[in-house]
């Protein structure tokens, strides 16, 4: 078994001490989040993950830091910047500094719909909108929906009806009907019995008449049973397929359903004829042009991937696919199990697959932090690992630099320039904590110094209260050397985007720390009105200095001889800016 390297990230060219690092490797198993004593993790949405720790639960930011402290009940996913949250039986809505923006004091919160969630509170139903105020209010204590294409539907004794995002009630219908959210210019309506359809103007399609109907699918298509029999129809009531030899489907995505028949899966068409033969224990729907299949194998039933052709691009082989997760390559991986049986023993491990089927990432167990015990799918470019001591995250070793910045992007990497944990989601917008954590390790490793021994021979210390929103060390300590300040009411604002004339300022501030370098010619940009006042001589001197391994400005226009001071600044520029700047310095 190979040995598992700990990389520490203290800001020193020779590892002294400094930053613990969150970063460990093992060939293409590189863990950006080290594994956390936390009992579960979740997914990264918006650049922050539930965690549950002693049965309550918080949020980690993408450093692995606990931003929100694990209080809570219940939470859900941020969407919007704002996530609801419940405690002792009440719901509220948080922001990602964890400041309440709607107090706990709802019985229900839904989820945000169109920009409004719809709550309870005091037994009666309202809306709240994305500042958590209360903008909508009614005497309803039930059957009202979320808002969907503008719409929200509701029942009383006495009416039944949509109204619209000002409360006003805009369509009524005979209060014998039961009403649905729109989805794509139809609702259903039941009278109790059956099911039917109705437009946005309150006109009946189709008249209650179905047993089952489901939502129209991407292809336009609902399954709906009538007499017993199921059957694809459109939003006019048309029978697509009338005749259905199956005893139910998934329906239709990509132009095909997977259907089943006396516990056997294949594939049909929008004609309703069978593509894809009957022959796998289970089958899911296509998405990205392939499909989730199971067969039965010698040691068990195993999972596969086919495309639409029904090749079997990735043959039926693996004990778990995670079907209920898969999102069919999305980000390039997908996680699978694997198992082999030698005597009575069976052996378990996890990696992660493209599309061909080729193992990318491979688990050998057990590893330096323990067993890898499930392994889940990436979202925002991490996937979650479940440690027999915790969870972790680790990165996609399919994710690479654009072609134009590969080569500088490789050279930073073999010059020690980029913390390891930050080595990922190379084409996102770099925040302003990393850049400040990219600046300080330039610094130490320009130096060969550790960040304790700069701050000491330039007389600084750090000063850990001075801002309200964070106290990472690199930023504090990019603030005690003066190469960043803060925003308003002592905030630094760790997660927010950093501009290119905000790098340009650091950069020339960090490089009165190190050393020397030769300006060039000043360029003359064709937007320079648009640079602030004080950021003009760092701009200048930025696109003035050269890196003197191949010429480059070390930062240049951005198009067109403009520089675009307020454009954003991706992950991949601010490595290559920073490995310029690195052998610009003599």
């Amino acid at each position: 078994m190979r040995k598992i390297v700990i990389v520490c990230f203290c800001l020193s060219l020779f590892f002294m001490t400094g930053f613990a690092s969150n970063v460990l490797a093992q060939d293409s198993l590189r863990f950006i989040i080290k594994p956390l004593e936390v009992d579960y993790a979740g997914d990264f949405k918006e650049g922050m993950a539930m965690i549950k720790k002693n049965n309550k639960w918080g949020f980690i930011d993408i450093r692995g830091k606990i931003i929100i402290e694990p209080l809570y009940d219940r939470v859900r996913d941020f969407k919007g910047g704002i996530a609801i949250v419940q405690k002792d039986g009440k719901y509220g809505i948080l922001d990602k500094k964890g400041n309440l923006i709607a107090d706990i004091q709802y019985d229900e919160i839904e989820g945000y719909s169109e920009g409004l969630a719809l709550f309870k509170k005091n037994g009666k139903l309202g809306f709240l909108d994305e500042h958590g105020h209360e903008v909508i209010h009614t005497e309803l204590s039930y059957n009202l929906s979320s808002f969907s294409e503008g719409l929200a539907a509701f029942k009383t004794n006495s009416e039944t009806g949509y109204m619209d995002k000002s409360g006003e009630v805009v369509l009524t219908l005979s209060n014998s009907f039961f009403v649905h959210s729109f989805k794509d210019g139809v609702a259903q309506i039941s009278d109790g019995r059956k099911i039917g359809l109705i437009d946005t103007s309150g006109n009946v399609i189709i008249e209650p008449q179905y047993d089952l109907m489901t939502a129209f699918d991407d292809n336009g298509l609902s399954q709906s049973v009538k007499d017993g029999t199921l059957r694809f129809i459109d939003k006019t009531g048309q029978e697509m397929i009338s005749t259905f030899p199956y005893t139910g489907s998934y329906g239709f995505s990509e132009g095909m359903a997977p259907v089943h028949k006396n516990g056997v899966w294949g594939f049909i068409d929008l004609a309703g004829e069978e593509v894809i033969p009957l022959q796998y224990k289970h089958a899911f729907k296509f998405r990205n042009g392939v499909a989730q299949v199971k067969k039965k194998g010698e040691n068990g039933e195993v999972w596969g991937v086919v495309d639409k052709n029904g090749k079997e691009i990735i043959p039926p082989q693996f004990y778990n696919i995670r079907p209920e997760y898969f999102n069919n390559f999305s980000e390039g991986l997908e996680p699978v199990e694997m198992r082999t049986q030698t005597g009575g023993a069976t052996t378990s491990k996890w990696g992660y697959i493209d599309r061909t089927g080729k193992l990318i990432i491979q688990t050998e167990k057990p590893m330096e932090y323990g067993y890898i015990l499930d392994a889940y799918g990436f979202s925002e470019g991490l996937a979650r690992v479940q440690m027999n001591h915790g969870w972790g995250y680790i990165a996609n070793p399919l994710e690479t630099p654009a072609d134009w910045a590969k080569t500088e992007v490789s050279d930073a990497i073999s010059l020690n320039l980029i913390p390891d944990d930050i080595r990922y989601g190379y084409n996102q917008s770099i925040n302003r904590a990393d850049f400040c954590k990219l600046v300080i390790h330039l610094l130490a490793v320009k130096k060969a110094k550790s960040i304790d021994d700069i701050l000491n021979e330039n007389g600084k210390k750090l000063n850990k209260p001075v801002f309200n929103d964070t106290d990472d060390i690199a930023i504090l300590a990019a603030n005690a050397l003066g190469i960043v300040e803060g925003k308003d009411d002592n905030a630094f604002d760790p997660d927010g985007s950093i501009s290119r004339q905000e790098a340009a300022v650091m950069l020339e501030k960090a490089f009165k720390i190190i050393g020397t370098a030769t300006p060039k010619t000043v360029i003359s940009f064709a937007d320079k009105e648009d640079i602030a006042p004080w950021a003009i001589h760092a701009v200048d001197w930025v696109t003035s200095i050269e890196d003197m391994t191949n010429r480059s400005k070390v930062m240049g226009n951005s198009d067109e001889n403009n520089f675009n001071p307020n454009g954003s600044f991706t992950k991949q520029q601010a490595f290559i800016t920073v490995k310029r700047l690195y052998n610009a310095i003599k």
